[in-house]
């Protein structure tokens, strides 16, 4: 059964021979265990044929419940379970087909978006399947543009994964001015722990600033994946050749290079560093100076634990300058 957070809702059963009571169950780990009902907050009607739950909360999901009757000759064996799933709030439009979102994209993320797409049906896109990552922290860039003519935008993201959009911080972008595009940063909240985040982006027409739920006649919503990794320390276990020339590439191996923003030998950073996998770079030298490799991400900076040798080109003068 299908409810959003905060709402109010019920369960009923339907049984024969008459009961006189009736004695429902909650089970929050997945049926190892159950708890017999009583009425209190947030359920009702626990003795009756309709329990009812007031102020559904984001952790009841996944809370299974059973029932079972009572009459005169005895109490029955408990029924099937039925399972509590919440889900975010609803966005339609069925109006008008000629306000949406033609383009969604992020850069600057580890992963990223671009999605153009036409006019969602009822105006209402799932691409949670389409997921942009970044760390604690740190800002991703963004661009969303209108399909027909000047819109306000709006992105929501669920950062305590509650099942709304109400909380501090999980409304970064809110537009006043009317526009056929726009574009800016989403900062992830520091302190935010890895995992994966609901973010909706939406758009309006004529009706004033863009909303996260219900919708309206004139605009459009998509709902993304926003991906926050872990803040992890890296590690360099080897790197090859061991001796370079000046403006030579050594390859390093290591561990958790996701994010990588400098790459140095000794106290000179690198020409230029290419990443290629989580656990490998490739990186130009320069004309640095032979000393231990440091690679930084965000989570932190590692260090090799032996030099890697830069070895220069010849310098060559000739003397005397001048002679007869």
């Amino acid at each position: 059964v299908l409810f959003r957070s905060g709402s109010n809702t019920s369960f009923s059963v339907v049984a024969s021979n008459s009961p006189t009571s009736y004695t429902w169950q909650v089970s929050t780990n997945g049926g190892s265990t159950w708890t017999t009902i009583t009425n209190t907050s947030p359920y009702s009607n626990a003795t009756t044929a309709n329990l009812s739950i007031t102020g559904v909360t984001y952790s009841m999901n996944g809370y299974q419940y059973r029932v079972s009757a009572t009459n005169s000759c005895g109490t029955s064996p408990y029924s099937t379970t039925a399972t509590l799933s919440i889900v975010y709030c609803s966005y339609t439009n069925t109006n008008s087909t000629l306000y949406y979102i033609s383009n969604f994209t992020t850069t600057n993320g580890t992963s990223n978006i671009s999605n153009p797409t036409t006019f969602s049906t009822n105006g209402y896109g799932n691409y949670t399947g389409q997921t942009v990552s970044q760390f604690p922290g740190y800002s991703v860039n963004y661009s969303i543009t209108s399909g027909n003519g000047t819109m306000n935008y709006g992105i929501w993201v669920d950062w305590n994964n509650d099942f709304d959009f109400l909380d501090a911080n999980e409304n970064p972008v809110l537009t006043s001015s009317m526009a056929n595009s726009t574009s800016g940063l989403i900062t992830v909240p520091a302190g935010t722990p890895a995992g994966n985040y609901r973010m909706r982006v939406t758009s309006e027409w004529m009706s004033g600033s863009a909303v996260s739920c219900v919708g309206s006649s004139y605009g459009e919503a998509e709902d993304y994946t926003f991906n926050v990794l872990a803040l992890v320390v890296p590690t360099i276990t080897s790197f090859s050749p061991s001796s370079v020339c000046s403006n030579g590439t050594v390859v390093i191996t290591g561990t958790n290079f996701t994010g990588v923003s400098s790459v140095s030998v000794g106290l000179t950073s690198v020409s230029s560093f290419t990443l290629n996998s989580s656990t490998q770079i490739t990186a130009t030298v320069g004309t640095g100076t032979t000393g231990t490799i440091k690679v930084t991400v965000p989570g932190g900076t590692a260090t090799s634990s032996s030099n890697l040798t830069i070895n220069q080109l010849p310098n060559v003068s000739v003397s005397p300058t001048s002679g007869t």
